[in-house]
């Protein structure tokens, strides 16, 4: 239950072993290399068929690649039966005997040609589509496009602009001699012809430019506009079918899909194994590799590789001051899914202890408070229970985890103070065979006992921030920083235990020790602190200042709004209580009448599961919140670098 300790190795083994020792390190899945730059001896000295061989290798996962993308695509615009979205499973013999069965680079080129030709026939088509769209407008013309062409005396001019422009463009022309012919006019976009005397060419053009009229090219045809949209669109449709019937082709190539899938993640294993080759310093006949391994998993390395069958020496010693230590937690098994709360803030650094033991049964009282509902907690653990048996990946199902652990605490609470979506158990005689079990259980009401709730949250609240002091007093210890365990931890933790009790004591009578006992311990404590202050400041304005600030930040902070944070926990568990009261209280009033029966029905169905998202969206942000902020903030530094050791990267095998 703490940051695993870290070895670093240096493997030496002949160059000859060197793919069989990486794939022995990339299965073992525990080794992660120190650095991944290449080593520019091993630049120098790779031969040029080393690096053909990569190109050829990466060429090929390409070629696989877009095929397994182009004959999906092809399925799917096909409504063909998608392939299982499951991970293949592959024997090491089919892995070894896959490549050379299975003409793989055939399927691929092929699948290349047909999506080629697929991409030029709806070039194809855009392109008549377009030719289309500037002859839909001039359709109704009965005219030869030849006809249309300029003579030596009259000029003919297409144009096409917005309606009320080209209104415009026919009033300022009524001065001189033209023939207006509007071809279309939706309102907003008008198609025209204009016949005009040749003279007037330069004052129609300068009368275009200014309305913003675009000129429509057209070519000479001995073909009406009708008959040569028919003809682009008659081209159009061929490019099409031909387009589809290049898909179905491609799409009945799905059945390879699944050969195609395995041979692109051996594709990728030769590729991974060659650019790791690289991380390697090398002589002529000896590989060396440097990296980190956890001191658990070093026996296991140490028999893997005797059992190779490869002359090997595997030199072991611990991080130097330098090192850039990865850190990989160990943690019980019922501690793992809390070390999603301690990532998402941050890794421990190398030589800090990890919080999630402590974290763990803090954050799930917490949420169980923040819920309080037996029912609403028993649909949590089933969700957690679904997510962990269905989902994935390994950090979703840790996540799943977590929320079932979150659930039963919900469900333990609920229980104790007997809320069962809310009143919904006393509210509706239909459940009323139920309360004496349910009282039974019961041994608090936090709506009639608020005030001992409440004063439960703080000292909930009291306790963890108490921990989180005590356990930056056992870092500094740790790391033998003396003065500032003594000077400056004892007396946060003096002045954090003695200043509350003062209050209670004094505001409410319960006094633990003497008053003068607990003055005289926050004294000590103070003067402590500012010493302390005084040593590691510099200059006179610095020391003076932090001295008062430091004892003033110790009270207020560390002693009252740390503690005090925690009376949220207090008012999200009455705060979901309460909703679920509320709407139990609408449901009843609607089944007071027959006709309201069903509304009523529906008002529960549909509620209850909002106000189970809403809070339990409420408690996780909350309790997260507590931890981070009231808790990490006392001790946790955080900055860790999460290990990473060498793996496979598969995306469709397992």
């Amino acid at each position: 239950m703490s940051v695993a300790k870290i070895l670093k190795i240096t493997l030496f083994f002949p160059a000859a072993a060197e793919d069989r020792v990486l794939r022995l390190l990339y299965d073992m899945e525990c080794v992660e290399a120190v650095t991944g730059r290449i080593s520019e001896e091993r630049r120098q000295k790779e031969s040029e068929s080393g690096s053909k061989r990569l190109e050829d290798v990466s060429s090929r996962l390409d070629s696989v690649r877009m095929a397994i993308d182009s004959i999906s695509r092809a399925a799917s615009a096909m409504s063909m039966p998608p392939s299982s979205g499951s991970k293949i499973r592959m024997s090491a013999g089919q892995e070894a005997s896959l490549p050379s069965t299975f003409d793989y680079m055939d399927v691929c080129a092929n699948v290349s040609m047909l999506s080629k030709s697929i991409s030029e026939a709806e070039s194809s088509a855009l392109r008549y589509d377009i030719e289309a769209a500037r002859l839909e407008p001039w359709k109704d013309i009965r005219a030869k496009l030849a006809d249309l062409s300029d003579g030596s005396t009259v000029r003919f001019f297409a144009g096409q602009s917005a309606s009320a422009r080209a209104r415009e463009f026919f009033a300022a022309l009524e001065k001189y001699p033209h023939y207006p012919a509007p071809i279309s006019d939706d309102g907003k976009t008008m198609s025209f012809g204009l016949a005009y005397p040749a003279s007037l060419a330069g004052k129609i053009t300068t009368a275009a430019r200014k309305y913003g009229i675009t000129e429509v090219p057209y070519s000479s045809s001995e073909d009406t506009p009708g008959e040569m949209l028919r003809r682009v669109l008659s081209a159009r449709a061929a490019h099409i079918r031909r387009a589809r019937r290049r898909r179905e082709k491609l799409a009945h190539l799905s059945p390879r899909l699944r050969e195609l899938k395995a041979v692109y993640d051996i594709l990728l294993k030769q590729k991974t194994l060659l650019e790791s080759g690289k991380m390697m310093f090398s002589t002529a006949s000896i590989r060396y590799f440097t990296g980190w391994v956890t001191a658990a998993q070093l026996p296991k390395l140490e028999s893997a590789l005797g059992g190779v069958g490869v002359a090997s020496h595997m030199a072991v010693e611990n991080p130097s001051a330098g090192d850039d230590v990865p850190v990989a937690l160990e943690n019980k098994k019922p501690f793992e899914p809390f070390e999603v709360v301690t990532d998402l803030y941050g890794k421990p650094s190398y030589s800090e202890s990890d919080p999630t033991p402590w974290v763990a049964p803090f954050f799930a009282i917490f949420f169980g408070i923040c819920m309080a509902d037996a029912l609403y907690g028993l649909i949590i653990a089933s969700a957690g229970l679904a997510g962990v048996k269905y989902l994935k990946t390994a950090y979703a199902r840790k996540f799943m985890r977590l929320v079932l652990f979150c659930g039963v605490s919900t469900t333990i609470f609920g229980v104790l103070i007997g809320g069962y979506f809310g009143n919904l158990v006393d509210r509706f005689e239909v459940f009323s065979f139920i309360i004496p079990l349910k009282n039974k259980l019961m041994i608090f009401n936090p709506l009639e006992n608020s005030i001992e709730f409440l004063a439960a949250c703080l000292v909930l609240g009291f306790i963890q921030t108490m921990l989180g002091s005590f356990l930056k007093l056992a870092g500094d210890l740790k790391q033998k920083n003396f003065r500032e365990a003594i000077l400056s931890d004892m007396s946060i933790i003096g002045i954090q235990a003695s200043f509350p009790l003062v209050i209670i004591g004094e505001l409410f009578g319960a006094k633990v020790a003497p008053t003068s006992w607990l003055l005289g311990a926050l004294g000590v404590s103070s003067a402590a602190l500012m010493v302390n202050q005084w040593i590691v400041n510099d200059g006179i304005v610095l020391k003076l200042f932090q001295m008062f600030f430091s004892v003033y930040g110790a009270i207020t902070g560390n002693a009252l709004s740390d503690i005090l944070s925690y009376s949220r926990l207090f008012a999200l568990g009455l705060s979901t209580s309460l909703l679920a009261m509320v709407l139990n209280e609408v449901a009843a009033l609607l089944f007071s009448s027959y006709i309201g029966i069903p509304f009523g029905i529906l008002v529960l169905l549909l509620f209850h599961p909002f106000i189970l998202l809403i809070s339990s969206l409420g408690a996780y942000v909350h309790t997260s919140r507590l931890q981070y902020l009231e808790f990490f903030n006392k001790f946790f530094r955080g900055g860790g670098r999460e290990m990473r050791p060498l793996a496979w990267v598969k995306k469709y095998t397992a």
